[in-house]
């Protein structure tokens, strides 16, 4: 009997060898960041590097997510009147400060909130007004003075915030991305709040809450650029170590997040083209290991096939449209791929023909190796100039990315291990790989989006869903050598930029 048994599991070891996979290897951390913790709980960051200005980011783990029904938009409202009065600047005066050291409001100085945090923000031409600039960052964690009278103030502020936003009507996007996160937590913590909340709070109620959220173990700063490493954590010591450490843990992640991926049909608002688009879920916006940075970026080089061909049909086709795209579409914690088009509401039929007839092709029969390779050079490019690349990132744009990942819980890569997962890429994406990535992605479930234009009838278009997921569904026609040439039309040398023009001058200022 013992024979027996220990035959048994002799024949079983190789297929549990079968069965067990290696780990994929987690991402490595850039090491030329330095991350510590002062006692009362605050983590900092910093990115020493060759460039003069330096940048400086506060971060708190506080967002509408943290307000209570009676709160709502209290988060919000406290970051505006972090620009209204502090222990050390009066009302406007860090403006003043900021622009004195040769920086401005908007561009350079501002802040944000999320649902999940917020987040206040510096860039500096120099280190000459670093001292400054960390006395406001110190009166943020615990300085702010909530004056009655500039809270009155602040309330017509963000009245007109409500007033911009929502509009008697609502954007195609937004009336959508409403519609995807209503069966999530999200959708009960609306950043601005509610009108009601905002016109009733007091200077008293936002520094309850304020008091409440704002702690150092639940902060973190960021600063980088023109310093070393001893200034950094020398100024971190000096303005944040007599910040009293609270009792606030830091807040769970979000529980009810399942978002509602499913067909939306509904008028697009005025001066906005008639719609049809597909969103593919991809899964969580996630990437600490190997496997999860190639599987994003399989997916990227599948959604730069699916618009190259889009462009090139509809090209070919004289197809009128407006405007024509297959991307990746992150929403808060998940990914997703959107392709799709606008046009004149005459010409819906048509463009959503061309569109799904392309992408079964796309699905069933997939592209070419010279489609491919077109793809594949930014990707041999980012590996061959890594070490440049990051070596010409300002620090504004090392800040940021110290902030994304904070926000996102990602690692940001050392160069060695960023080539790595080049060079993993470029050996996976055969045209094998790449094809049967098509396939996966196109066979993939789809919600349909249309955005009617106001002379098409909304009954009518929700009738002609299901027609449309036949289409789909159909077998794809293969393009012809002829037709797969004209996409991959290269010039023959190199050329050179002769004129430049800036086509827009406005920075994009976020409150």
């Amino acid at each position: 009997m013992m024979k027996k048994l220990l035959l048994a599991s002799m024949l079983c070891l190789p297929l549990l060898g079968c069965m067990a996979q290696e780990p994929s290897p987690p991402l490595q951390a850039d090491q030329q960041w330095v991350t510590g913790q002062l006692e009362n709980g605050l983590t900092y960051h910093i990115y020493p590097d060759h460039h003069q200005a330096v940048s400086i980011r506060l971060y708190f783990h506080t967002g509408s997510l943290q307000e209570s029904p009676t709160q709502a938009g209290y988060a919000h409202f406290v970051e505006h009147m972090a620009f209204n009065g502090s222990l050390h600047y009066a009302h406007n005066d860090v403006i003043t400060m900021v622009q004195q050291a040769g920086a401005s409001f908007g561009p350079d100085l501002n802040a944000y909130t999320t649902y999940q945090e917020t987040v206040y923000t510096l860039d500096l031409p120099d280190n000459l007004a670093v001292d400054k600039a960390l006395l406001w960052f110190r009166d943020i964690a615990d300085g702010l003075t909530f004056s009655p009278q500039e809270v009155e103030k602040e309330k017509g502020v963000i009245m007109g915030e409500f007033r911009h936003r929502y509009r008697e009507e609502k954007p195609l996007e937004q009336q959508y991305y409403e519609h995807l996160i209503a069966t999530t937590d999200y959708a009960e913590h609306d950043v601005l709040g509610t009108k009601v909340q905002v016109q009733q709070a007091t200077a008293q109620d936002l520094q309850a809450f304020y008091q409440q959220w704002y702690q150092p173990q639940l902060a973190e700063v960021v600063i980088t650029g023109n310093l070393t490493l001893a200034q950094g954590e020398e100024w971190i010591q000096r303005y944040f170590s007599s910040w009293q450490k609270g009792t606030t843990p830091r807040p769970e992640p979000v529980k009810k997040r399942q978002q509602n991926l499913q067909d939306y049909v509904a008028h697009v608002a005025t001066g906005e083209h008639a719609s049809f688009s597909l969103l593919i879920g991809r899964g969580r916006h996630s990437m600490t290991t190997h496997e999860q940075l190639l599987d994003h970026r399989l997916d990227n080089i599948a959604e730069q096939l699916i618009d190259q061909r889009l462009k090139t049909v509809f090209r070919d086709s004289a197809q009128l449209h407006s405007q024509l795209y297959a991307m990746n579409y992150p929403v808060l914690d998940q990914r997703y791929t959107l392709i799709g088009s606008t046009f004149p509401y005459q010409q819906r039929s048509l463009v959503q023909e061309l569109i799904l007839s392309t992408l079964s092709s796309l699905r069933d029969f997939g592209v070419t190796q010279e489609e491919l390779e077109a793809q594949l050079h930014p990707f041999k490019d980012d590996l061959q100039y890594a070490a440049q690349n990051k070596y010409d990132l300002l620090p504004n744009e090392h800040a940021n990315h110290r902030i994304w990942a904070i926000t996102n819980q990602q690692v940001l890569q050392s160069t060695f291990d960023f080539q790595y997962g080049l060079k993993q890429l470029l050996n996976t994406a055969t045209i094998e790989q790449v094809n049967q990535r098509l396939k996966q992605l196109l066979n993939g479930d789809a919600a349909i989006i249309i955005g009617a234009d106001k002379q098409e009838n909304l009954e009518q278009l929700t009738d002609e869903l299901s027609q449309l997921k036949k289409l789909r569904k159909r077998r794809g026609t293969q393009l012809n050598a002829a037709d797969v040439a004209t996409i991959l039309h290269q010039p023959t040398q190199p050329g050179e930029i002769i004129t430049s023009q800036s086509i827009h001058s406005d920075p994009e200022i976020v409150q």
